[in-house]
């Protein structure tokens, strides 16, 4: 099945990437701590962990599957499961430009 997302969020959210090319970035090691900014450029034959935070517009499409479930409290419940996918994401969700936290 062919999927198309799109979503706001605050929260820090985790990927695997090949590949990650960022104006913008602050780089932080594995404790928290700031080690640098700047244009930022990952590029990797396997897929490696990143943590993107900040308010930010992700846009992902590819194929795969949707099941929706209610859980015991109010609010609809709904997992992916995607077989191949490509993702985008815009920091501020508003702006097509700035700074994209990356660590």
């Amino acid at each position: 099945m062919r999927l198309e997302a799109s979503w706001s969020s605050a929260a820090s959210n985790s990927f695997l990437v090949r590949l990650i090319d960022v104006p913008g970035a602050t780089i932080r090691n594995s404790d928290g701590l700031s080690v640098g900014s700047g244009s930022a450029t990952l590029r990797s034959a396997a897929s490696v962990p990143v943590d993107v935070s900040g308010t930010n517009q992700y846009n992902v499409n590819g194929t795969g599957g949707l099941s929706f479930y209610g859980p015991a409290g109010t609010s609809l419940g709904v997992s992916g499961s995607w077989s191949n996918y490509n993702y985008g994401l815009r920091h501020p969700a508003t702006s097509p430009s700035g700074s994209r936290p990356i660590r």
